[in-house]
């Protein structure tokens, strides 16, 4: 169980509407959750190192 001693994790919340064909693609879907999960979270994209 070793790697995340003295690792820090900050959790944010995005999500995009539920709909059966929202004319974007998945990939867009994902990007615009992720860019809100950040928000939510207090965070840019250059804050983040991985996920």
């Amino acid at each position: 169980m070793g790697g995340f001693r003295d690792a820090t994790a900050i959790a944010g919340v995005g999500y995009t509407p539920f709909s059966k064909n929202s004319g974007v693609s998945t990939l867009t879907l994902a990007v615009d959750a992720v860019l809100a999960a950040l928000d939510d979270a207090g965070l840019t994209v250059d804050d983040v190192d991985g996920l």
